[in-house]
């Protein structure tokens, strides 16, 4: 398995220091490995966080809310050039599917939803 854990704070040049542990079954003689991978940030990245960090906390709500929009417009998209046209109210469900259908709870929610739309 593979494990990725935060360690102590890392210099103020470097972004982030993340200490790796790979654990090996019994079969292998080592039982465990650790490294430190260090990674600098680019200048885009940079200037992106220095981006954000300028925004108010309500210009970072009102983007996340565009990109999640953004987002499920997508979906929708797709999931009509791929199953054709259909009402809004059954594609609506669709995408809430591919949104949060790995959750069993919610899956379970949307698929009635879909079946209630669909009667």
């Amino acid at each position: 398995s593979l494990v990725f854990r935060r360690t102590a704070s890392p210099p103020s040049n470097i972004r982030s220091h993340t200490e790796v542990v790979v654990r090996y079954d019994r079969a292998f003689s080592l039982t465990h490995e650790q490294s430190t991978i260090v990674t600098t940030p680019s200048e885009i990245e940079i200037r992106y966080q220095a981006l954000l960090d300028a925004m108010s906390p309500a210009e970072r709500v009102s983007r996340s809310a565009a990109m999640f929009a953004w987002t499920r417009e997508q979906l929708a998209r797709q999931i009509s050039a791929q199953e054709g046209p259909m009402p809004e109210e059954i594609l609506k469900w669709k995408v809430a599917l591919r949104l949060y259908g790995n959750e069993p709870g919610m899956r379970k929610m949307i698929e009635q939803r879909l079946a209630d739309v669909s009667d």
